[in-house]
């Protein structure tokens, strides 16, 4: 999956699956993340937000999740 960088301190990238609907997240100390039955919406809204690290802390615990790194 294709991810971007994004400016945080917490996060160093984001990528997104539209049609499988899932958000990977590499965190700053290299672990990655999949969280599933992420919208679109959401999505956008994640990398649009002022505080990336702040938007995901509060939207994280909505999905299910998977390390994988």
């Amino acid at each position: 999956m294709y991810r971007i960088k994004v400016e945080s301190s917490a996060i160093k990238e984001i990528g997104y699956h539209p049609e499988k609907e899932i958000l990977e997240v590499l965190f700053a100390n290299d672990t990655a993340y999949q969280y599933v039955k992420v919208g679109f919406e959401d999505y956008m809204n994640l990398i649009r937000a002022e505080s990336i690290g702040k938007h995901f802390a509060d939207m994280k615990e909505s999905f299910q999740y998977a390390r994988i790194q």
